[in-house]
């Protein structure tokens, strides 16, 4: 009995390391990793601090008052480490826990957050490198004391920073800023670049960076707007930020081939008149419809941008959250302008029409004259009408 508990207490064990093994690989390919960058930069600091100590340029340290300094600040190190995983993990627990999987990912690996963390366990590291010199006897100059002290007061204001950060990730919106950043790289920079924006496969490649990011855009939406927890001048940041999306997008999509692979592909169902010969004849012998042909989406971007708009107006409107709409209605006719400029007139006034229907079926369960952000939002509506009659008319839309 005694021999068959030993053996199933190691298969237990043998299990459970297999079952954590993508921890465990993961905890030791960091180590590893920082191990590694930690002796090398050492190991140049030591060459440095070699080669000024031999021209007598700067002074060996005492050991032991270093020694002492070191631990200190391995130590504060340590306890900020641990103080920003506490902050962190209670508001993960307080408002991620029942998050989607996108959502919850893009909070852990929050990209300010993480080149700080990074900051400080490559402190630790390297702090604990120098440490072991000065135990194995190693004569340690001012450059590589110096680079610790520098670094030391990084960590610090790194746990401010991180701290601040970790307090705006509360706003589940908030969550989008590394979202947005990723778009208007490809906007303003990949797609404007002749070497990348003539190549097919980078082509494709930003389309799917860029559907990737606007699907997280759409999970933090759809659990952002809940009334438990929403706040209403986040939305509106939210909805802003991708109507400025879009106007900077204008700027440079007159520059885009038509036949790039940046549009995306829909089908398009052929008319019969216009389809050839052999696809008519194959169509009337066999009973089946013509087959769709691919053409380019010429506005697939902004029509998923403003569909998460969309989705946000209507929950403000279910919540008769009238103020926030008259705010967010005079930022879209600022971008009025733009469209003319851009020659996207077109699909501005889509949009126009598209919030009038919107707003219209509220006109009459609503009382006008009891509610001012109500009537400046249908004054908005007006005056939008208006701009579209004028400038439209002027200068025509494409």
């Amino acid at each position: 009995f005694k021999l068959k508990k030993i053996r199933f207490t190691l298969e237990s064990l043998s299990q459970s390391s297999k079952e954590y093994w993508s921890f465990n690989r993961l905890l030791l390919e960091r180590f590893v990793s920082g191990v590694i960058k930690g002796i090398i930069l050492a190991t140049i600091l030591g060459l440095l601090d070699k080669l000024l100590l031999s021209i007598g340029v700067i002074l060996v340290i005492n050991s032991n008052i270093l020694s002492d300094v070191l631990i200190g600040e391995l130590g504060v190190a340590g306890v900020i480490l641990g103080l920003y995983c506490s902050n962190i993990s209670s508001i993960y627990s307080t408002r991620y826990a029942n998050a989607p999987e996108k959502i919850a990912i893009a909070f852990q690996y929050d990209r300010l957050t993480v080149k700080c963390l990074n900051a400080i366990s490559s402190c630790i590291i390297y702090g604990t490198i120098i440490l072991v010199e000065l135990l194995m006897g190693y004569d340690v100059g001012w450059v590589s004391a110096g680079t610790l002290i520098i670094w030391s007061i990084v960590v610090v204001i790194s746990f401010g920073i991180t701290g601040n950060r970790t307090y705006q990730l509360s706003d589940v919106f908030r969550v989008s800023d590394d979202a947005y950043i990723a778009l208007g790289r490809v906007i303003t920079k990949s797609l404007n670049r002749e070497l990348y924006a003539s190549d097919a496969n980078y082509q494709n490649h930003f389309c799917k960076i860029a559907s990737d990011r606007i699907e997280l855009l759409k999970v933090i939406q759809k659990y952002g707007c809940n009334p438990d927890s929403a706040d209403s001048s986040s939305i509106l940041n939210f909805m802003c930020t991708n109507l400025d999306l879009i106007e900077q997008y204008w700027l440079i999509k007159r520059h885009i081939s038509r036949d790039s692979l940046w549009f995306r592909r829909k089908g398009v169902y052929q008319k019969w008149h216009f389809a050839n010969d052999t696809e008519t004849s194959m169509a009337l012998r066999t009973g089946t419809s013509l087959r769709p042909k691919e053409k380019p989406d010429f506005y697939w971007f902004e029509d998923e941008l403003m569909s998460i708009n969309h989705a946000c107006v209507n929950y403000l409107i279910k919540r008769n959250d009238w103020g926030t709409l008259y705010s967010y209605f005079s930022v879209f006719e600022s971008v009025c302008k733009s469209a003319i400029e851009q020659k996207e007139a077109n699909y501005y006034v889509g949009q126009i029409d598209w919030l009038k229907s919107v707003i219209q079926s509220f006109v009459d369960n609503t009382k006008i004259e009891e509610n001012v952000a109500f009537a400046g939002i249908v004054e908005h509506i007006s005056v939008m009408n208006e701009l579209r009659t004028a400038r439209v008319g002027r200068h025509g839309g494409v």
